[in-house]
């Protein structure tokens, strides 16, 4: 799973690593419908790649999502997974692809999918300095939406009916061989996560049985997805002068260290991660495994009792895996050191919540309507803090009513790429059980 540092290096500094190799659907031209990869290379021989899936005939960018830093051979088994079969291009021909169903889809108010403001990044500036390439979009011309179902993409629909008026597009309804990217079937065991999830079929999301072979950690994403796309309009629609604001107040800039912890305890919470993990995959399995892995968890936890970080991970993780001695330990640390950091504070806030418990810094996040209030002087955070904070907020908002903005901070935490042990106990148990309720709810007024 990305995580905010990943997305904050590709903004930065992916421009500034030499483009390695571009990849494109060897089929493209024919289809007007394809994926397109384009790698550069770290110094240390590892890629950071981006993957964009174009429609050039409407959609534009309607999907993209990268690798970071990872071994070419994870590129490569990527791409001998994915039902495309793939040609390698010059970088020239990739951002022309790219940049002419981009602009194609703009034309018509049709915007790129939200992860293209970070994958952009990957690709060159998009101005003279890249050679012009004549790419053919559209049918004859004008925009043609091809969609799987008639229930998808009416937005795209009722914008080309707008901007580009009747008789002035197409319109039909593919065969799902067209589509076979976007299926479940298509992800390999493990990988499906909080936010290549958005990109899987509503249909596909439903087939209990090909969901019931995921292990809990994809059915807690594919479930959370699931709900909140099926939820009538009345609990997502936000007025937009209201919608502004609110993504002006929860906007954050990024930092590698939580508010008031040193360079130096961080590295303490690298190295004893790197030991725990060491250890662990040393140790056996079963029962016993998870035994002695609390053990070691809860020596790391008395040896660093002062670290804010590697306390936090414990305290969170002790519930998902259901470790009462380490919760009790981690808790005690906590407590002691909450007062001077603001991580650990929405951190017993985030526990007390999905306990279903309060407590005076539950109450102080419930309190703020700013992130930017709960942590004076700050102007930066780390993301356990954020996403934390938001999985409290969006909790407070179920429990209000207000879904709509609930939606909001779901799809925050997942395109912040929130960590397993923060994001699984809120969205697998209240969040998904709340929004299932009011789909089925809505399900039988239908009926």
């Amino acid at each position: 799973m990305h995580t905010l540092s990943d997305k904050k290096y590709i903004q930065t500094k992916a421009r500034s690593l030499p483009v390695y190799k571009c990849l494109v659907g060897k089929d493209w031209e024919e289809t007007q419908i394809t994926s397109v990869i384009v790698m550069r290379k770290h110094t240390n021989g590892n890629i950071t790649a981006g993957v964009y899936h174009i429609d050039l005939l409407c959609l534009g960018v309607k999907a993209t999502s990268f690798f970071f830093n990872v071994e070419e051979k994870i590129i490569h088994d990527y791409t001998s997974n994915h039902p495309h079969e793939y040609e390698e291009i010059e970088y020239a021909l990739a951002h022309n692809i790219i940049f002419a169903g981009h602009d194609f889809a703009m034309d018509f108010d049709i915007h790129p999918h939200k992860d293209f403001e970070i994958t952009r990044h990957i690709l060159e500036e998009d101005n003279d300095d890249i050679s012009l390439i004549e790419i053919p979009v559209g049918k004859k011309g004008i925009p043609h939406l091809v969609v799987l179902r008639t229930t998808d993409r009416p937005d795209a629909l009722a914008k080309l009916k707008k901007n580009a008026g009747e008789g002035n597009y197409y319109y039909s309804v593919a065969e799902e061989e067209d589509f076979d990217e976007y299926f479940l079937e298509n992800y390999p065991p493990g990988t499906v996560n909080c936010q290549n999830v958005q990109n899987i079929e509503t249909e596909d999301l439903q087939n209990e049985e090909q969901v019931q072979q995921r292990d809990l950690m994809e059915r807690t994403y594919i479930e959370a997805e699931l709900y909140t796309r099926l939820l009538p309009e009345e609990y997502t629609y936000i007025e937009p002068e209201i919608e502004k604001e609110w993504e002006k107040k929860w906007t954050a800039t990024f930092s590698d260290l939580p508010a008031g912890m040193t360079r130096q305890q961080f590295d303490e919470y690298q190295e004893a991660m790197d030991e725990l993990l060491d250890k662990k995959y040393a140790g056996s399995g079963g029962a016993q495994g998870k035994l002695h892995l609390e053990d070691r968890s809860i020596d790391l936890a008395n040896r660093y009792a002062t670290n804010p970080l590697l306390i936090a991970t414990f305290y969170e993780s002790s519930l998902i895996m259901g470790m009462n001695r380490l919760e009790t330990a981690a808790k005690v640390h906590a407590e002691k050191i909450a007062p001077h950091s603001p991580m650990l504070q929405i951190s017993l806030a985030l526990v007390a919540r999905i306990q279903g418990k309060t407590n005076s810094y539950l109450d102080k996040v419930y309190s703020t309507d700013n992130f930017l209030d709960f942590i004076p002087g700050h102007t930066t955070f780390h993301a356990s803090e954020f996403i934390n904070f938001a999985l409290v907020k969006m909790c407070k908002c179920i429990d209000e009513g207000e879904i709509e903005f609930a939606v909001k901070f779901y799809n925050l935490i997942a395109n912040s790429g929130g960590t397993k042990a923060s994001l699984l106990p809120i969205v697998w148990g209240r969040y998904t059980a709340e929004l299932k309720e009011i789909v089925n709810g809505e399900e039988d007024d239908e009926e």
